[in-house]
């Protein structure tokens, strides 16, 4: 000031959790802003609240969940072009859902793989003011709920995995060639007969 100067900068920066602001190629109205990393990308975890930090980590550390891919959500609700309007959280969790799985079987290699993590897949879903700025990336992950947040796991899923430090304990598999029978959900108020027995599937 004592020199003179009286102009100053205006611009657009994203700041990551670290404090530093993040970096990014090509002009800011063009962007995707969804967040979005390589499949078998491994997110922090903040002790703390058991939250995802946003940053990605080496998967020998302790992180909150693990990327599976992405999915761009302008094949099925329009691009940003468009003139679509936002599609909603439900609609996109009918369209991930269909998806995000299937992605997540194909990453770990079979999904006798995937049920032996016992991690959930789950996504992401875009907000209506991302949408409206263009963003249309979501992503598909494996983590495990836990206290409001996330179970601390280290490992990679596809090798050996640790969750909230220990390993996981897949669920009993039935028998061969026969299916544990599925409970149908009753009316309130009507408890089941413990005499009946279903048939086993298969």
């Amino acid at each position: 000031w004592d020199k003179g100067a009286r102009e100053l900068r205006c611009g657009l920066q994203q700041t990551g959790a670290d404090g530093m602001a993040d970096q990014f190629v090509g002009r800011v109205a063009e962007q995707d802003q969804s967040f979005q990393w390589p499949p078998g990308t491994c997110i922090g975890i903040d002790p703390a609240n058991r939250k995802p930090t946003g940053v990605a980590v080496n998967c020998t550390e302790a992180h909150a969940f693990q990327t599976t891919g992405t999915v761009v959500l302008s094949q099925r609700f329009g691009n940003p072009l468009s003139g679509k309007p936002w599609p909603g959280v439900e609609a996109q969790n009918d369209y991930l859902q269909s998806i995000c799985p299937v992605q997540a079987t194909r990453f770990l290699g079979g999904k006798q793989k995937l049920d032996a993590t016992t991690l959930n897949v789950q996504w992401s879903v875009l907000s209506e003011p991302s949408w409206l700025a263009g963003s249309r990336t979501a992503v598909c992950y494996l983590g495990l709920p836990d206290r409001g947040g996330f179970a601390t796991l280290v490992g990679d899923a596809r090798s050996t995995l640790l969750i909230n430090g220990k390993l996981p304990v897949p669920p009993p598999q039935a028998p061969p060639g026969r299916a544990l029978p599925t409970p149908v959900p009753l009316p309130p108020g009507i408890a089941p007969n413990p005499d009946e027995v279903p048939a086993p599937a298969g």
